[in-house]
């Protein structure tokens, strides 16, 4: 195998489509549509074999407490051709990657298999969550349209000290979630401006991410009951049960950082 790794050409885009979409449970849809609003050829990470592709990661700038970081996403390999290292080197270079840029790594494993992976590739854990179920008692609030901008907007200023997008990122995740039907809103109570985003699964109706404080949670809870006609809501929020782990390489944070805008 003549293996080496570096960041991908424009002229890569075919060839890591057909990788990526023989290696997700994706829709050629749902990838047509990631390539065309995400694929940075400077932020992905390709692995050749000679002239083919056999594996790559894509990277998402953003911040992490104050500090640059990119969100690594559609880390795969070629499956014919796994177990022979290829995503060890492909994590390296990941990490290369953020040194050269001085900046920190974060990524969400999909299943305890791939968490175990990326934590012998010098991830750690740096958030947790679960979701909470919330039943709706108290008035609704209004949910307002939202832009991708406002609420990026939004959510930066709430969550400056977590992890914020940058808006070409924040613009692709909330196109990813529309695209699986979810719904972002703005909300305004007592002058303050906060942002929710739902939808509703197999489970029922959910929100996968909001700014609200625990007093303004009550009565978007309720909103978004009202809207799906449900009487209770999930709520993904941070705790220290491990049932969604983020993890990160690069960077010390003692803060369990809320990152429900995750790209599963």
């Amino acid at each position: 195998m003549n293996l080496y790794i570096k960041t991908a050409q424009k002229s890569d885009e075919t060839a890591l489509k057909r990788l990526f979409l023989n290696s997700f449970d994706d829709t050629l849809g749902f990838v047509n549509m990631f390539f065309s609003h995400h694929f940075n050829p400077d932020y992905t990470i390709c692995a050749y074999d000679g002239d083919r592709i056999v594996g790559e990661a894509h990277l998402l700038p953003c911040e992490i407490c104050g500090a640059p970081a990119f969100y690594a996403y559609g880390i795969c390999v070629d499956a014919e051709l796994r177990g022979n290292g290829i995503g060890k080197r492909i994590m390296c270079a990941i990490k290369d990657f953020g040194k050269a840029q001085n900046a920190a790594i974060v990524l969400h494993p999909e299943n305890a298999d791939l968490f175990a992976f990326y934590e012998n590739s010098g991830f750690y854990p740096c958030g947790e969550w679960c979701f909470e179920t919330h039943t709706a008692t108290a008035p609704p609030a209004v949910l307002l349209p939202c832009s991708a901008t406002e609420y990026n907007e939004i959510r930066n200023k709430r969550f400056v000290d977590l992890l914020v997008w940058d808006d070409g990122s924040a613009e692709y995740a909330l196109t990813q979630e529309t695209f699986f039907g979810l719904s972002a809103y703005k909300v305004i109570s007592d002058n303050r401006e906060d942002i929710v985003l739902c939808g509703k699964d197999s489970d029922g109706v959910f929100i996968k991410e909001t700014t609200a404080t625990k007093e303004t949670l009550p009565a978007i809870v309720s909103a978004v009951a009202k809207k799906f006609d449900s009487a209770d809501v999930r709520v993904l929020l941070p705790s220290g049960d491990g049932e969604t782990v983020i993890c990160g390489y690069g960077f010390n944070s003692p803060k369990n950082i809320y990152m429900n805008l995750l790209l599963d």
